[in-house]
Parts: C-alpha cells; structure tokens; sequence
C-alpha cells in the first residue's frame, strides 16, 4: 500500500518490493514474509525463529548484537539471507559445521532451526554475545549444538567437516585460519557481497594445493534489491597418483592432471586445461602485475621469478614455495636441464599454469626474458631481536635500491653468512630486481625484520653488553685489511646517499682505494667486507 507524503518531508526509501511494505513486527507478518519468498518452514520452525528475533530485540541495547533495527530489514538480511543457504544447497550442509566469528548467531541459528539434525559449533570470542547465544540455545531448545568461547586461530586443530562464515574476514585469511581443522573434501561456505572476484582468485593462488573453488552462486534476497554470492571451497585430499601431480583447475572448476613439459602444448593445448588470460581487466592478470612492485608482494605474500636459470633451481631446490608457471610464448623446448623431468619428479606439490596472450605477456615479463615466468610463495620474517643473535657475521641491509639488495644477499650467502636483518629502510628482497640480482641465494637464507638505521644508535649499549661489536663501514675508519674479526659482530653498511647516521657509536672500518675514486658502491663495499671477514 503506497501511503502519500507529508508535506515538507521526504518519504523514506525502503529496500522492499511492493506487496510487502510495513508489516507489523509479528509472528504473522514473519510468517507472511517467508511465504512470499518461497521459503515454507514448519509450524515449530516459525515458532523458533519468532522467538530467536524477540530475544535478539529485547538483549540488543544490552549486548550490543546487530545495528539492524526495522522489522523487515532484520527479516530479509539476517533470517532470510541465512536460510537461503540451506535452500541453495538443498538442505545438505556438513555436519559438524563451525561457524566462525557467528556474533548474535548468524548465520548458524536460522540454520540450526531448519536443519535440526545438523550439528553446529559456533565460534565466538565476546563475553556479552556468547551469553546471549546460551540464552538462545536454552530457550530455543536446540540440540546437537556448542559454544567454542573463543576466536578460531591457525591452531585450531578439532576435526570438522565444514565451515560457515558470514561478513567476517577475507577468503584466503578464513582457508588459512582452518587449514588444521577441515577435513579432506570439506566443504568453506562464504557468505559473500557480489563484489569478492579477487579475494577468490587470491585464494585460487594462495592455497592451490589444499584447496579449490566447488560452486559459484550468485542469488538475490527475494523482494530486495540486495544481491549476495555463496562462494564454496572444498578441502584437497592432496593424493599423488602414479607420476602426474595436480596443476590447476580449468574455468576455475575441475582440477586436471598435469602433463610433462614435452606434452603441453600438443596435448593440453587442445584440450583447454591452461588457464587462459585475454584481458588485461583480468583479475588474476591484476594481481600478477600487482606483485611487480613491494606494495603488492607485500600484500599478498607472493613473488614473481623471471629467468630460466632461477626457476629451474627454485623448482629443483625449494618446490613447496612453488605454485605456478606462467607459460612464455615460445614453444620449443627448453635448453639445458629438462624442466619436464624436474615436474615429474615433484611429490606433493601442485601447479596452477597460466598463459597470457603476447601483449600482457610481454606487459608482465619486464626483463624480456622471453621464459616461463614462476610464481612463488614468500617466506615469513620474524622480528629481529639482539639477544638472539648468532655466532659469526650478521648483516644488516639498510639499501634501498633493490638491485644493490639481491648483490649484497647474494655475496652474504656465498661467505656464509647465516643472519640477515633487513632494516626499515631497505628494499623487498622480493622484488623482481632484487630477485634477479639474487638468484636462488635470496631463498637459501631467512631474513628477519629490524628497526630503522636511525635506531641503531639506540641499540650499541646493549650490543656492548652482549658482547656483540657494531662493525660499521666507511671512508674514515680503520683499513678494513688489518682488522681482526671478532667471532661475533654485527655489520652495517651505510645507505646509499645519506650514507650512516652522525655521531654513530660503531668500530668503523674503510675499504682502501686508489685517489681520485669517491666511493664505492654501497652493496661492492659491503661484499668487499664479507670477503675480507671470510678469508
């Protein structure tokens, strides 16, 4: 019914279709509500939800519950919209189901009511809400159904089937938060916006070997204009069978064995099963040229390897970080070491592989390779911390340049260093020219996160009470080639420019050099020192 406007004020727009507007908070107009959108429950089903909503109204203002208030906005989004899942995927949800983060119940009451014999444990860290969902659970009578009081963290390791989640966090945050709990062939139900293409793609790359995409749908709320995806993952059984490992997936769907380099372009050319990019609006083409600049490595915690020489050594040396190709467009064989035994010899790893058409490959290949590119994943840092230091040299990188970063990790690991802090200050090792600057080297030692090269000056008090000298270099200090080493020391290089902070407590060291040269340059000097230590 269309009621006329005051004079001086202006209607207030409403999310409902007409036919449905302003129905009296009642356990009818609920009824009315589930009916016109095909959704009949039970007699008892009705009786429950009316009950799950007069509580949810009557603890709001106490627990702080939902920012919903109208009568038909908490029908559609919260009862409506949660019920939906059990209609879409024909009443058949995993038992046991964790819902993670669920807040006043959602969405694991609703579905609690309509699939009874469905046991739920729902995960929730604040006080008020989870004595709200005790109140719920007793007074709705609900059976088969847990409180785990507190948030779900990467250690949660209690076996379950599937997992709910509704507006909590990121695709891939929730695939790596449960990795430990989900079962081989559970199921992740994500209750999504329509605008979530990218966090299924980052996901697609990020966990290719544990898990894959299983269905895509796309739905409205009925008599709303609001539109929602339920996004569904399954957990990989990641078994081996005979010499193929897994590859990727084709339309985002079917996972296909993969076949040997030899055989790539004459039999899974045909048959379709390399994951095509035409597009530069592409979402997975977006990411991948994200990842060409430290804002987007850092991000994601991924990395693009350019060269052939690199590629074949990381897949050689370090196959769990390595997660896809993406295909050159050559098509001859590749000289040298057979890439195509090196794939067959992978034993619990899997490949998504990718090829871009001529102009977004050479768009993304900067170097002009003209090779696969392979795509990696990067390891963690740990914050550095003093007291932990190592017996030997530590390094510390304050460069900026990415190019001076790879030269300098690249002569630490050859003369053995075993610690490498990389300051506030310094480069991505990750980046694409430290990468090639680096080669290998960049992953054959862990790299911890220090304080900035301004802080250091902060720290020589307690570097002198451990025992552990600051070594530092520069143009005026003692000719590096009659110093004697100590068997623990720290050494820092000043940045390129500025060079090192003033009036910095340290042991400096020069490297000698004819008249008339300047300086060095910052990562030569500092391989020049390693050399120096080392011999």
């Amino acid at each position: 019914m269309n009621t006329p406007s005051i004079k001086g004020k202006k209607k207030r727009k409403t999310d409902v279709r007409p036919g449905l507007e302003k129905l009296a908070p009642c356990l009818s107009s609920l009824k009315k509500w589930f009916q016109k959108s095909n959704l009949p429950l039970t007699e008892q089903q009705y009786k429950q939800l009316w009950l799950y909503h007069t509580l949810l109204r009557e603890k709001n203002a106490e627990y702080d519950l939902t920012r919903l208030y109208q009568f038909d906005n908490m029908v559609q989004k919260h009862y409506i919209d949660c019920i939906l899942v059990a209609k879409l995927l024909k009443g058949q949800l995993p038992s046991p189901i964790l819902d993670i983060g669920t807040g006043a119940g959602f969405p694991a009451i609703p579905l609690k009511i309509v699939c009874p014999d469905t046991e739920f444990i729902l995960s929730e860290g604040r006080h008020k809400r989870i004595q709200f969902l005790h109140e719920v659970i007793e007074a709705l009578g609900l059976k088969k159904i847990e409180i785990y009081e507190r948030k779900i963290y990467d250690s949660y390791s209690r076996p379950v089937k599937g997992v709910i989640t509704r507006a909590v966090e990121s695709i891939p945050l929730t695939l790596k938060r449960i990795k430990r709990s989900l079962v081989p062939e559970g199921k992740v139900i994500f209750m999504k916006g329509p605008h979530c293409d990218e966090e299924i793609q980052e996901a697609l790359i990020t966990f290719s070997n544990d898990y894959n995409l299983d269905q895509d749908i796309a739905y409205t709320i009925p008599h709303s204009p609001h539109h929602r995806r339920l996004v569904i993952f399954n957990r990989r059984e990641n078994k081996i069978k005979g010499s193929s490992i897994q590859a990727g997936t084709k339309e985002g769907k079917n996972i296909f064995p993969f076949c040997p380099r030899g055989d790539l372009y004459r039999k899974m050319e045909t048959e379709g099963y390399i994951h095509e990019i035409e597009s530069s609006a592409n979402k997975i083409f977006k990411y991948f040229k994200a990842l060409l600049i430290p804002k987007g490595i850092k991000k994601y915690g991924f990395a693009l390897v350019f060269g052939q020489k690199i590629t074949y050594e990381l897949m050689r040396d370090f196959p769990k970080i390595c997660t896809g190709l993406i295909l050159s467009q050559k098509k001859e064989e590749i000289s040298g070491e057979s890439l195509e035994e090196l794939l067959k010899g992978f034993s619990q790893e899997s490949f998504i592989l990718y090829r871009l058409n001529r102009a977004l490959y050479n768009e993304l290949d900067i170097f002009g390779t003209g090779a696969d590119i392979l795509l990696v994943k990067t390891p963690s840092m740990q914050q550095w911390k003093l007291e932990e230091t190592k017996p030997g040299c530590t390094l510390m990188v304050p460069f900026q340049d990415p190019e001076n970063v790879g030269t300098v990790i690249r002569a630490a690991v050859s003369f053995g260093v075993k610690e490498i802090v990389l300051l506030q200050e310094a480069a991505n090792p990750y980046h694409p020219k430290s990468l090639r600057a680096g080669g290998s080297a960049i992953f054959r030692i862990n790299f911890q996160k220090g304080p900035s090269i301004k802080d250091i000056n902060s720290l020589v008090g307690r570097m002198e009470q451990e025992e552990i000298p600051l070594l530092t270099l520069s143009m005026k200090g003692k000719n590096i080639r009659h110093f004697q080493f100590p068997a623990q020391f720290i050494l820092l290089p000043g940045a390129e420019g500025p060079g090192l902070p003033r009036n910095l407590q340290s042991h400096s060291l020069t490297i000698p050099m004819e008249q008339g040269v300047e300086s060095l340059n910052a990562a030569t000097a500092t391989a020049i020192a390693l050399y120096e230590w080392r011999r």
